[in-house]
């Protein structure tokens, strides 16, 4: 009944038991999603802690590798299985059903931890340097080798963002969208966003992407994208709405599938941010 799908909505539960079913606020399918993944951080980040230090670096990376393929594994059997072609529905359930996200966030853990430790022994570098200086022994500066290490995870960042936007082009999109290989954007990309991620997090932020993301301009828009991508939908509709009652301007054409007036979509987007 519709009060059920109302109170599941509210309480972040429909994904739960339907992705398919969207709410009426369509985007609080992210909190949905995420709200396990904030909850189980605390273990997460114990277990990512636990592995380097039982297993170093390697122990991460295959434990990143693992949840990259518990992620997008799904959506590559299904794609080979069924001639290629994964329905909507199969869709939505590796990506809106909340337990799908799970991987990618454990992913995404474990890079931020083997980051962790590339820091720490930096630092074990300089006071190493200093100790010895100190001491009157000779020794190569880390300063210039730490940064020449710092300008080649930079480099790795921006070609894994390059790769990513170039593979995003290679694949070939589909007469229905959210299908076949249109799915793979959910999680095919992941490695490429650990390796910015891993990339850019050196001497905090290298690479021409980490420095162009920095702007303050960027900065202050991405303090308030998540709430501007909760709100738009209802937002929207209420702008739809004073169109529609008062006449005087139309979000959208009779069909519903676009906006027809500029005037209208420009004060709901300045208002919206």
């Amino acid at each position: 009944p519709p009060w059920r799908h109302v109170l599941l909505c509210f309480t972040f539960l429909e994904p739960w038991r339907d992705p398919c079913e969207w709410c009426p606020n369509g985007q609080t399918w992210t909190v949905a999603a995420l709200l396990p993944c904030w909850l189980l951080y605390p273990a997460m980040k114990g277990v990512a802690r636990s592995v380097g230090k039982q297993a170093g670096v390697g122990g991460l990376i295959s434990l990143s590798v693992l949840c990259w393929l518990l992620s997008f594994g799904p959506s590559l059997f299904m794609f080979c299985y069924q001639d290629a072609f994964i329905s909507i529905k199969q869709g939505l359930y590796t990506y809106v059903w909340p337990p799908a996200q799970i991987p990618d966030f454990v992913l995404g853990v474990a890079v931020a931890e083997i980051s962790r430790l590339d820091k720490e022994h930096e630092v074990q570098t300089i006071a190493s340097a200093e100790e010895a200086h100190d001491e009157g022994l000779a020794g190569r500066s880390p300063e210039k080798q730490l940064a020449r290490q710092a300008r080649m995870k930079g480099a790795i960042a921006d070609i894994a963002i390059l790769v990513g936007a170039l593979l995003v082009f290679c694949v070939p999109p589909g007469e229905v969208p959210r299908q076949s290989a249109e799915v793979f954007y959910n999680h095919g990309l992941a490695p490429f966003l650990a390796l910015f991620l891993y990339g850019s997090s050196a001497q905090g932020g290298s690479g021409l992407l980490a420095r162009l993301f920095r702007h303050d301009a960027l900065v202050s828009m991405g303090e308030y994208s998540f709430q501007v991508y909760l709100f738009q939908y209802p937002w929207h509709e209420i702008f739809v709405a004073i169109g529609d009652v008062s006449k005087a301007f139309d979000m959208r054409n009779a069909a519903g599938t676009h906006n027809v007036n500029m005037g209208g979509f420009m004060f709901f987007f300045v208002t919206l941010w």
